[in-house]
């Protein structure tokens, strides 16, 4: 009993405490810190001693996002998800600024990540009825249940399945009739085969 004491009155020490919480602190905000300390340019210490170091200009700073997909940042299915989004962007005329150059990134990035959920939340089921219905070239509600009357049990989630692919951008409704949109196709042709 008398160890167990001694053990805890040195892991009660201020100087072992104070270790203990920097580390923590260290570990919880470390890239905060990083950040913070990044920005400091000058610092004066006791006795009238100044620390001064130029700022990083704008220039300097590494870049959030690469420019374009095919650098090395996709590569596989990404890079088809990449080009596809690329695609989307140049018929929407953007620009190639560096916000916006971002922004596209991050765009595509989005679409990386939305494929990759949809891969994990469609179960088999809902990727065949999406490979059944990239076959035809336009289909009527009336057709999409019947294309999938033998394959689900229950309507609710019939109409589920249904909203879902309309939701996520897998088909789109042209008048009265609906089709796969390139979207659904491409998620088909990376994730349906």
């Amino acid at each position: 009993m008398d160890n167990f004491i001694r053990i805890l009155e040195a892991l009660l020490s201020w100087p072992v405490a104070f270790l203990i919480v920097s580390l923590v602190v260290i570990k919880q905000f470390g890239r905060e810190v990083r950040v913070y300390l990044s920005n400091v340019i000058r610092i004066k210490l006791p006795g009238g001693t100044e620390l001064e170091r130029q700022p990083i200009s704008t220039s300097e700073k590494a870049p959030i996002f690469t420019t374009k997909p095919d650098e090395g940042m996709y590569t596989g299915k990404s890079k088809k998800i990449a080009n596809f989004v690329n695609e989307l962007l140049e018929n929407k005329k953007i620009t190639s600024s560096d916000l916006e150059s971002e922004f596209n990134q991050a765009y595509i990035v989005g679409h990386i990540y939305k494929f990759l959920y949809l891969n994990e939340f469609f179960v088999d089921k809902t990727k065949n009825i999406l490979r059944l219905l990239r076959k035809k070239q336009s289909f009527s509600r009336e057709e999409f249940e019947e294309l999938v009357e033998p394959v689900i049990e229950s309507f609710q989630e019939e109409e589920n399945i249904f909203s879902i692919f309309l939701k996520f951008g897998m088909i789109s409704k042209n008048n009265e009739t609906y089709s796969v949109t390139k979207q659904g196709t491409l998620f088909v042709e990376l994730y349906c085969a």
